[in-house]
């Protein structure tokens, strides 16, 4: 199966879904698919993520009108079907998508638009589905935990058991790619109010703001500070709390057996994050730019003392089991198999 891919991303787009259709790229190439192109919207920095991981990837300029792309997209090669991830992607983008290639997959894990698809994924929970009635009628719909995409790597952890916690404890700090400075100073502000020391790593995204290193050192000056991290595995394993955003990274904490406070860095995760923690009982912090830091402290006193750690984080694990990858790409090459209406 050929298969073409279209995202956009950067500082004003974030750069989760552009990880996450190079994890679905990646799974589909693993199957034995072959990737064509991925049409990258966004600053060069954008493609340059895509090709590390070997993928042919076109920069598009960001902001791009979809006559522009039409031009574009009449030199692009050709594919059985092409898969979108990006933030409000409208109706007429989706028809010049479906046009220029036989099917046309959607991921969307707020489902806010009104959709001419083949298939949409979301991956989370959410409060309502209400427009899937808008959509045009063959246009189906995989909603909730059991499709959330987590990259391969994560999803290997599925199933192991919960570490216990350490003394001290060591707590991982991730909210993803975007610029969250003042996010990551207050919670530095609340880990430094905690009454015990804990060992904490903070993980900052290609958007960080140059002085958010320096700041949370001040506050933190024991802290590990990283940037430009790719495998997250590997430091989810080596901490057994986490703070992180109430997107993506809540999910990934849940497979890897990691009790975590959720944040919404952006309006749009307060759902995900209001819905996540009723689901499961683990904490969520509220909207970044309302978070005083003495909540979060006595939410982290909670979470790291707590005698219910484990059983949240099996509650956790109920809801969300990691495998999603695996029904996402079957549902893609069940999709590509019928025949056209």
């Amino acid at each position: 199966m050929r298969v073409a891919m279209r995202t956009r991303g950067g500082p004003s787009q974030g750069w989760g879904n552009v990880y996450r259709l190079a994890a679905v790229a990646a799974a589909l190439a693993a199957r034995g698919h072959d990737i064509v192109t991925i049409l990258a919207e966004g600053p060069p920095e954008v493609a340059e993520v895509l090709r590390r991981r070997g993928f042919p990837a076109q920069i598009l300029a960001d902001g791009l009108t979809t006559e522009a792309e039409a031009a574009i997209l009449a030199e692009t090669p050709p594919a059985e079907l092409c898969v979108a991830e990006m933030l409000d992607i409208k109706p007429a983008r989706q028809r010049l998508l479906r046009c220029a290639w036989p099917r046309l997959v959607i991921f969307d894990d707020l489902l806010d638009q009104r959709y001419d698809a083949d298939l949409v994924v979301c991956g989370q929970d959410l409060p309502g589905y209400g427009n899937q009635g808008l959509s045009v009628p063959d246009c189906r719909f995989l909603t909730g935990y059991r499709y959330f995409m987590a990259p391969t790597a994560i999803a290997a952890h599925t199933g192991t058991p919960a570490r216990a916690p350490a003394c001290p404890h060591r707590l991982l700090v991730t909210l993803g790619g975007g610029d969250y400075h003042l996010a990551y100073v207050k919670i530095a502000q609340a880990i430094r109010a905690l009454p015990h020391p804990v060992a904490a790593t903070f993980v900052l995204g290609p958007a960080a703001a140059p002085q958010a290193m320096a700041e949370i050192a001040a506050i933190l000056p024991t802290a590990a500070i990283l940037g430009g991290i790719d495998a997250m595995d590997s430091l989810y394993a080596a901490h057994d709390t986490a703070v992180v955003s109430a997107g993506y990274s809540k999910l990934e904490a849940a497979i890897m057996g990691v009790p975590a406070i959720s944040l919404a860095t952006q309006w749009h995760q307060i759902p995900l994050g209001e819905t996540f923690a009723a689901r499961t009982g683990l904490p969520f912090a509220g909207y970044a730019g309302f978070l005083e830091p003495a909540t979060l402290t006595a939410l982290l006193k909670y979470l790291l003392d707590s005698p219910a750690r484990l059983d949240l984080i099996e509650s956790a694990r109920r809801v969300v089991d990691g495998q999603g990858m695996t029904r996402v790409v079957e549902a893609i090459e069940a999709l590509v198999r019928e025949p056209r209406p």
